[in-house]
């Protein structure tokens, strides 16, 4: 034992303790860093403010990390340990950084990017482990490192810092294993796993048909790919007495030999996975990284499959090792072993961890150790199936898109292999319907109606695995269509060829649904939109409208009674940022009403959970129900009720789509009465697509609490005489939404529009979105307040989506004694005042035939109509509809009154009244200055989209001249001559050889879409969701040219593309080699000053390149030879020597600093 000496911090000595700390058996220990022994050239103590002793650890300044599991050091300090008994213990630390790693962790931006110590006991194997992580700052980050053996003797416990860490204190907390539930322990599972091999996916039953679906087409490329996989070599080296990092590609390599070996028999391949996963598991440690679970539980899933699918060539003290390791994985789940420290309904142990990895593991043990699946059969059958049988009857799911993608696509996983093993379901068929949420929130423009925590949205949104799952399981077409047009799953092939059926013939045609959605009385909300177009183009309009139901928590926002609203871009917006989960930002704005459109009354002494921030709005729940019991009857779930959900008359095609949910539920005590009313009219009349009615009638507990109706942009709001306009914009394309607020008038009340830091100030509290650089980190808060403090506030607002440079329709708003009441175009609209449905007698004046009319709020039962002139009639108000539409045959006053019925015709209308829609885009559409034309379509070949000339001058009224194999035509003021394929093209009497690729009257002349806008001067865009071209007016041909060939890198949309000087553009035109490039033909000679260029990574290499010049195009002579500087992105100008007057100028480059590649993004002529 060490004799112990006094620390001072100035000392240069390092001593140990004069005796172990003693951890007495089921207690903890708290150890302090300063009290351990420190080496006296690599540690000094520090202060840490804010901590019980005020001090810690950190490293000498100017000493190095040895944190490496590769580096040899002395430890940074030791403490000496001693358990009273042999024991599993955590030990978790305490650290702080100081301000060097406060910057290192400011510029994180993942958890891979957390800072790491490295810890050994005794002589053990060294072992890294995470100390600090990003989102911890400015707080303390305790960690837990892990479950550790002590022996029951004095242990030394090494520690080696990163740089930037202040280490406090580390504590060693026996650990217990959660116990297991009774109910669990008891349980008998009513199905087991059959008393074959395999039976992971695949059984003796399914097998045959699994191995023929091999050799179909839709299967060879996958196929293809596993036997490439399998038949490769994977290189695998380790040292024996070091920790192995895990590998997901070596478990991914034994899964796909061990799938090989299932299909074939090839014994060599299988025992090249057993082998891989024996030399591996036993020395893989996965540490304590943030959501390692998931990672540790995919080498559990694949260790299964190798273990079920291999069975027959594995020995028994093999199968040994492979299950006792899977068991130690296992105990390191974050549901923990037994599986019971998570619940199964959310959160992380919704996940992979029971449904797909441990499952795998029990199903695959399962002759070995019936344990496991008893466990894990109990989870799934008696905690997940009863709460989703509950949760489905609404067809979505409460954890926003991109969680709710994932962990619906881990219940999947359960419901599946259940399905497989038994050759029955075992979850209720409401489970079928939940791909429906994906495909309603999908917007035009290839991203969803946000909900939930999510990231930012880049192009077309994508949870392929998900959508596999879904499509085979239920044998949808439209699913499997959604899955093909997401790009399929080329990265898995093995559960491709596992699941999917290529007999189900994909169907993509989303048309065929209903343009609006209930989304039921669970998880209430509703979708609608004026039309299913999918792209950049498409003017659809799609709006939100979400409340009633349940809160289940977690990812969940607090935004009941929310809207969003769309066209071509997101006008009503959601401005949440998802970076790190807890962070202030996420908790106090970002899951918090105050990010969405809603309604917010601000009682000053309000708690929302422990979190700083008062923003008025709905309860913060992060809680959820375990049990269908527990949401109903826990006031903590209840997130109001859904009162009336009505579409039609046409349910496919409806013209109004009407919501209305009480949410006195979803808020605290400080609201004593909410009802939100949304209607959706689908005019779809040119530039007035669609409108929408939102009634709001709220009644505080107290009259002073501030009310506040928001809506929020993304674009600058415009204030306007009636309240505010929204903008949206895509291509150049501009919608907007004015928002006319109706009540309170503009007298009695006030308006403001928040912007920059000021959108994310909750009411005197500053926080800072994790991404500012996103349009939702730029967004703005638009709050309407009643001027006057009063316990009830009413709020009618119309607004109207309004697309291109249209203004409103003229609106006339009034009331009777029991409704508010809108006219708009050709419509009637009347909603029920207060919060209860209206049940006695009312009047409408209708101003003209024909005026569809639409009561709301209605108690159910008969009513009878009874207009001034003409015949009254009967008509039934549907319970949880409320509504009573027709199309009012005269004018006049129509009084309402609820009746008998009796001696009164029924309203029926044999063919519903339909709704018009979105002009529907079809893939080579068409699309000149607004107008659809209707007899030509461009085609795509090769990488080239072309536009047929023949239709498309005659479409225009353009005249052409075809004779001789030849084919011409003016346009732009420009002569083109096109030549029986011909590569060949000539331009106001310019022959240019190699300008096209060969045309042919056969396919009515052939022309590139991207040359056709440049030489009629008109901007081209091709729409790649839609597969659709629009052509707009440019104005002014800025770049001067007419046309760009190249015999090197032909590409007519990359060479054209170089004309695009969008500073936000990415994709470039390339040819690879020495002296190759492109020729630019110039609409007249005139004399040029030079080029400007943008190059592709511009600031990390040098291009070298010359610019030739030619007045016919047969002498050339140098204009410019140089290069590039290399150190930017943005344009470089290169000018002449002198002026040089030219009608072609030809680019010639020669490679750069770093390979033979010559990469422009944009191209410019300088005159």
């Amino acid at each position: 034992m060490k004799i112990a000496i006094p620390f001072f911090a100035l000392s240069s000595v390092a001593m140990l303790a004069a005796q172990p700390v003693l951890i007495r058996a089921g207690k903890s220990a708290t150890l302090e860093a300063e009290q351990a022994a420190l080496s006296s050239e690599r540690a000094v103590i520090t202060a840490i403010p804010g901590v019980k002793s005020g001090q810690g650890v950190t490293l000498a300044p100017g000493a190095e990390e040895k944190n490496g599991l590769d580096q040899e050091s002395p430890p940074d300090l030791t403490f000496v340990i001693k358990a009273e008994r042999p024991d599993r213990f955590y030990l978790r630390t305490n650290a702080d950084v100081d301000e060097y790693g406060r910057e290192l962790m400011s510029k994180a931006r993942s958890k891979y990017q957390s800072m790491f110590l490295k810890l050994q006991i005794d002589d053990q194997r060294p072992t890294r482990r995470v100390v600090y992580v990003p989102w911890g700052q400015p707080k303390l980050s305790r960690q837990t490192l892990g479950k550790f053996m002590l022996n029951g003797e004095a242990q030394q416990l090494k520690i080696w810092l990163p740089r930037g860490v202040r280490l406090d204190t580390v504590d060693v907390i026996t650990y217990r294993p959660t116990p297991v539930p009774e109910v669990a322990a008891d349980y008998q599972p009513p199905v087991v796993p059959p008393k074959v091999h395999p039976r992971l996916w695949v059984t003796p039953d399914t097998l045959p048909q699994i191995k023929a679906n091999l050799t179909h087409p839709e299967h060879a490329a996958a196929w293809e790919k596993v036997r490439k996989q399998a038949l490769a070599p994977f290189a695998f080296t380790f040292e024996p007495d070091r920790e192995l990092p895990y590998n997901t590609r070596l478990e991914g390599a034994a899964a796909v030999k061990a799938f090989y070996y299932l299909m074939t028999g090839d014994r060599q391949v299988g025992r090249e996975a057993v082998q891989l996963l024996l030399d591996y598991l036993p020395r893989v440690e996965y540490g304590n990284l943030l959501d390692i679970t998931r990672e540790i539980g995919a080498a559990i899933y694949a260790a299964s499959k190798v273990y079920d699918w291999c069975y027959d060539i594995i020995s028994e003290p093999e199968r040994q090792v492979l299950y006792q390791n899977l068991m130690r994985l296992a105990d390191d789940m974050e549901c923990g072993w037994p599986p019971f420290k998570q619940t199964i309904v959310n959160g992380h142990g919704n996940e992979m961890q029971v449904n797909r990895d441990l499952l795998s593991l029990s199903i695959a043990v399962y002759d070995e150790d019936p344990l496991p699946y008893k466990y894990c059969a109990w989870k799934v059958l008696e905690e997940l199936v009863p709460m989703r049988r509950f949760e489905y009857d609404s067809p979505r799911h409460n954890q926003g898109i991109s969680y709710a993608a994932f962990r619906f696509g881990c219940e999947m996983h359960a419901a599946w292999l259940f399905k497989r093993m038994l050759g029955k379901e075992v979850f209720h068929p409401n489970i079928k319907n939940v791909p429906l949420y994906w495909l309603y929130m999908r917007l035009p423009d290839g991203s969803m109606i946000r909900d939930g925590d999510c990231g930012a949205f880049s192009g077309y949104w994508r949870s392929p695995q998900t959508f596999l799952l879904c499509y085979a399981y239920s044998g949808s077409r439209l699913v499997k269509g959604e899955f093909l047009r997401q790009g399929g799953l080329p990265n898995n092939p093995v559960l491709f060829l596992l699941v999917n059926d290529p007999a189900i013939e994909p169907d993509y045609d989303l048309w065929q649904l209903p343009l609006t959605i209930d989304f039921g009385p669970i998880l209430g909300g509703m979708v609608a939109r004026t039309g299913w177009n999918s792209g950049l183009m498409a003017g659809d309009v799609v709006a939100e409208i979400k409340g009633g139901g349940y809160h289940f928590g977690n990812h969940q926002h607090a935004d009941a009674g929310a809207f969003q609203i769309y066209c071509r871009g997101i006008l009503a917006a959601k401005l949440s940022q998802y970076g790190f989960y807890g962070t202030p930002f996420d908790m106090n704005f970002s899951k918090r009403s105050i990010a969405q459109s809603i309604m917010l009354a601000v009682d000053p002494e309000e708690k929302f959970l422990r979190t700083e921030a008062n923003d008025g709005g709905v309860r913060f729940v992060q809680a959820h129900p375990r049990t269908p019991e527990q949401a109903r009857t826990n006031p903590m779930f209840n997130n109001g009720k859904v009162v009336a959900c009505s579409f039609g008359p046409s349910k496919q095609r409806p013209l109004f789509s009407y919501y209305a949910a009480n949410l006195v539920g979803a808020y605290s005590a400080k609201i004593s009465d909410y009802q939100r009313q949304f209607c959706f009219l689908n005019i779809s009349t040119p530039g007035h697509p669609a409108a929408i009615i939102v009634l709001d009638d709220m009644t505080t507990a107290n009259p002073a609490f501030q009310k506040y109706w928001q809506i929020n942009a993304l674009q600058p709001p415009t204030v306007t005489d009636g309240g505010v306009r929204l903008h949206s914009e895509s291509f150049g394309l501009a919608s907007a939404l004015d928002v006319n607020m109706v009540l309170p008038t503009p007298a009695e009340r006030t308006v403001e529009v928040l912007s920059g830091d000021k959108t994310f100030n909750v009411f005197g509290r500053q926080y800072t979105p994790p991404n500012p650089s996103l349009p939702e980190g730029r967004g703005h808060r638009v709050m309407f307040s009643p001027r006057q403090a009063r316990a009830n506030d009413v709020f009618l607002t119309v607004m109207q989506v309004l697309d291109g440079a249209v203004e409103p329709l003229p609106c006339v708003t009034g009331a009777t004694e029991v409704s508010y009441t809108v006219s708009l175009a050709d419509r009637l609209v009347s909603l029920a005042k207060g919060t209860g449905l209206i049940d006695q007698p009312f009047a409408l004046s209708v101003e003209k035939a024909g005026t569809q009319v639409l009561c709301a709020g209605l108690k159910p039962g008969l009513w009878e109509v009874r207009p001034t002139a003409g015949r009254a009639f009967a008509c039934q108000v549907q319970a949880g509809a409320h509504t009573l539409f027709f199309q009012a045959p005269e004018a006049g006053e129509y009084r309402f009154a609820p009746g008998s019925g009796e001696g009164l015709s029924r309203l029926e209308q044999a063919e519903p009244l339909l709704a018009a829609t979105a002009p529907r885009l079809t893939p080579g559409m068409i699309t000149l200055e607004g107008k659809a034309l209707d007899n030509v379509k461009a085609v795509r070949q090769g990488s080239g989209v072309y536009v047929p000339m023949r239709p498309f001058l005659r479409e225009l009224g353009m005249p052409a001249v075809e004779k001789d194999g030849r084919f011409a035509f003016t346009l732009g003021g420009h002569d083109v001559v096109m030549s029986e394929k011909s590569s060949n093209l000539v331009i106001d009497g310019m022959s240019l050889t190699g300008a096209l690729m060969p045309p042919s009257s056969d396919d009515g002349w052939l022309f590139p879409a991207a040359a056709l806008a440049v030489l009629g001067d008109r901007r081209c865009i091709q729409d790649p969701l839609s597969s659709t071209l629009f052509f707009a007016a440019s104005g002014t041909r800025e770049h001067g040219l007419l046309w760009l060939f190249s015999t090197d890198n032909a590409n007519h949309d990359q060479l054209f593309g170089m004309l695009d000087y969008n500073p936000g553009k990415t994709s470039y035109w390339d040819a690879h080699g020495h002296s190759v490039g492109f020729t630019a033909l110039l609409a007249e000679d005139a004399p040029v000053q030079g080029v400007a260029i943008r190059w592709h990574a511009g600031d990390g290499r040098v291009a070298t390149f010359a610019i030739e010049c030619s007045r016919d195009g047969v002498q050339w002579e140098n204009a410019f030879s140089g290069k590039s500087s290399g150190k930017t992105r943005a344009f470089e100008e290169y000018r002449f020597a002198a002026p040089v007057t030219c009608r072609q100028l030809r680019f010639v480059g020669k490679g750069n600093s770093v390979n033979d590649w010559n990469s422009i993004v944009a191209f410019k002529v300088l005159r």
